[in-house]
Formats: structure tokens, C-alpha cells, sequence
């Protein structure tokens, strides 16, 4: 019986002994927080979910090798459903849950919405994809990894004058975007102008109605262009390309970088064959960074990484790398990265102006054979 009620004293004492333990083991610290604001559903989230895929990858990727300083970095996601209302929302509350930094949005008019925000704040915002040039060369809270849009006009514009020998243009454009849209028309028009070419006509919809394509297609052929550019997302701009085809319009079309993801290829099917842009992203890159991450992504998603994964995980790898840096809010954030100037992303380098702009290699790309080819 003595041996038998030390024995219980003798496991209790253990027992108490590894609670305490237990008590004095440090908790696990606060993870990193970092906000995420896109259009998640609807038509834009063929864009949206793979920028955020690309975004989680990169998080995964720092999570597993400890974190940073210890901290786990936790992304917090908002549908900003491409309502003005919502965007300004998602922005509001984020910035009342004290993230540093939110990336975001994938459009260039949520972009507009969001800017003013942070700027009342100390949040940092940067955007994967927004280009438009109201937003350029202004010293505020706001940086970005795509070339304002005037860049990539000006390219398009002297090879459909230069190479292709079109002068006559009409334009379909998606005023639900209209920061990112009526910005390129302004910037197209006036370009072509310069190169003695004229924008025959320009016709605008809001994005959301499929039976409204073939009376575009209709208004725009009234105006007999040489060629037509289409500012639209993926989906919409493979409606209006099957229109074309029902009709047995075979016309060079050209798009901007907001198409270039694979719902184009397997929305348009062969009615998007030859359709032209320039982008920054090139899927035959060669890099090493960029061939480990294609891997990587495939084996983890089971699909092929688009120009949205990169964006995402570009913009996440920049984010990491501040916050490698010792950066914890976002003017930190903002001085840091645009101290740094330079960074290797998977496909190229960045490099931001004093104001947050970026500059990066850009390739002419065309649609052939269902896939998207860099023209050489």
C-alpha cells in the first residue's frame, strides 16, 4: 500500500511537472498579416484566383522554410467583386485589422477606388496588374509590378502600323474598367493619330450580358476597320472573337494583357487564333527560377502556372523580401522596397521608379495553335 501511494504521488508530481513545462513553452508568435483584394468572383476571377494562387505559393514556400523571424505569414483574402462600393470596404476593413500591406486589385478602376484609402493610412497597396496612368508619377501609397499602360500602347501601335500595315482600327472596350480601358483608347488613339492612322470607331459595353456580342461585332464592322483591339477580360473577348467567326469575319484582332490567360484559348478556340499583344509575361521562358517555380506550381495546383500565378507570386516575393528586410508597416514597406529598387523576379528584373512604377521586359505575343507564343 506505501509503495502503491508513492508510486500515486511520485505521477502526480510528473504530471504537475509537465503542465508547468507545458505552461513555460513560448506560443506560437502572431503570424504576419497580409491583405488580398480581387475580384474573386464573377468574370474576373479567371484572373483573381490565380494571382492569389501564385500569392499562397509564395507563402507556402516561406512558411515551410520557418517564416520570417519566426512569424508565419497569414493571407487574408476579400472579394472586392468589382463594386466600387465593396472595394473601398475590403480596403476600409483590412486597414482597421492593421495589415501592413494588401495586394491588390487585379483592375485598374478598383485601383482608383483603393488609393485615395491607403492614403489616409499606413497601409501599403500594390498592385499585381493595374496600369493606368492616373495613377502615375504620384509620390503616395501605392506601388505596382505592371508597366503603366502607355508603354505597352506605344509598342502595340508601331507594330500594327509598322510590321502589319493597318491604319484603320476599330476598338471594343469594357467600360466596367474604365480607368484601365478608356486609359488605353486615349492612349491608342492618340498614338495611331501620330503614325497617320485614325480609330474608325469605338464601341463600349459593361461586361455581364453574352447576348450583346453580336451586335457589338456588327456596329464595329459598320465602321470597315483594318484591324480591331479589344480591351476585355479573357471570357468576353473570346465571345466576341466566336461572333467574329459566326460571321464569317476573318479581321487581324489585337488585345491587351488583360485577355492573356488560358479561358481565352479554351473559351475562343479557334476563333482566337492570331489574335496579338504584348505582355510581360513570356511562357517559354527559359530562366531557371522561372522553370523550378513552373514545376513547383503544376505539381502543387496540377495545372500550368498563367501571366495572373506569376503577377500573384512576383508581388508576394517582393512583399517577403521587404519584410526580410526588417520591414514591419507599410511606409517601412514602401522605403525599403523603393531603396531596393531591383529585384530578380521568376522571369525578369523589376525595377521600380522613385514614385512606385515599374519597369520590365515586354514580348510580343500571339495566339497560334491554341497556345501563346512569343514572336521572336
Amino acid at each position: 500500500m506505501i509503495l502503491a501511494r508513492g508510486l500515486i504521488v511520485l505521477s502526480c508530481l510528473l504530471a504537475t511537472f509537465t503542465l508547468f513545462l507545458n505552461g513555460c513553452k513560448k506560443a506560437d508568435p502572431d503570424p504576419i498579416r497580409i491583405g488580398f483584394v480581387a475580384g474573386m468572383t464573377g468574370r474576373m476571377a479567371p484572373v483573381s484566383i490565380p494571382a492569389r494562387d501564385g500569392a499562397l505559393l509564395a507563402i507556402k514556400q516561406v512558411n515551410e522554410a520557418g517564416g520570417i523571424d519566426g512569424r508565419k505569414l497569414e493571407l487574408i483574402i476579400y472579394d472586392d467583386k468589382q463594386d466600387r462600393d465593396v472595394a473601398r470596404a475590403a480596403v476600409r476593413s483590412l486597414i482597421s485589422e492593421g495589415v501592413p500591406v494588401i495586394i491588390g486589385p487585379l483592375t485598374s478602376t478598383m485601383a482608383v477606388e483603393m488609393v485615395p484609402i491607403v492614403n489616409r493610412s499606413k497601409t501599403l497597396l500594390i498592385s499585381p496588374t493595374a496600369s493606368t496612368t492616373s495613377l502615375s508619377r504620384q509620390d503616395d501609397n501605392f506601388l505596382r509590378l505592371r508597366p503603366q499602360c502607355v508603354t505597352v500602347v506605344r509598342k502595340l501601335v508601331n507594330y500594327i502600323v509598322d510590321q502589319r500595315h493597318l491604319k484603320k482600327i476599330g476598338i471594343l472596350l469594357d467600360v466596367g474598367n474604365s480607368a484601365y480601358t478608356e486609359d488605353w483608347q486615349r492612349c491608342f488613339s492618340r498614338y495611331l493619330e501620330e503614325k497617320d492612322g485614325e480609330v474608325v470607331s469605338a464601341v463600349s459595353f459593361v461586361s455581364g450580358d453574352d447576348h450583346l456580342f453580336g451586335a457589338l461585332a456588327g456596329k464595329i464592322l459598320k465602321s470597315q476597320p483594318e484591324g480591331i483591339l479589344v480591351l476585355a477580360n479573357p471570357l468576353d473577348t473570346a465571345i466576341f472573337s466566336q461572333q467574329l467567326a459566326k460571321k464569317g469575319v476573318q479581321i487581324p484582332l489585337f488585345t491587351s494583357e488583360w485577355s492573356m490567360t488560358r479561358d481565352l484559348l479554351t473559351s475562343g478556340g479557334r476563333s482566337v487564333e492570331g489574335i496579338t499583344l504584348f505582355h510581360v509575361f513570356n511562357e517559354a521562358s527559359k530562366k531557371k527560377k522561372y522553370l523550378e517555380f513552373k514545376d513547383e506550381y503544376r505539381a502543387y495546383f496540377g495545372q500550368e502556372p498563367s501571366f495572373p500565378v506569376i503577377h500573384g507570386f512576383d508581388t508576394m516575393q517582393v512583399v517577403i523580401a521587404g519584410l526580410k528586410r526588417g520591414a514591419r508597416t507599410g511606409p517601412e514597406l514602401k522605403k525599403v522596397l523603393l531603396q531596393t529598387k531591383e529585384f530578380d523576379a521568376l522571369q525578369t528584373v523589376l525595377r521600380f521608379d522613385p514614385y512606385g512604377d515599374i519597369e520590365r521586359d515586354l514580348f510580343l505575343t500571339v495566339v497560334k495553335d491554341g497556345e501563346f507564343v512569343v514572336v521572336e
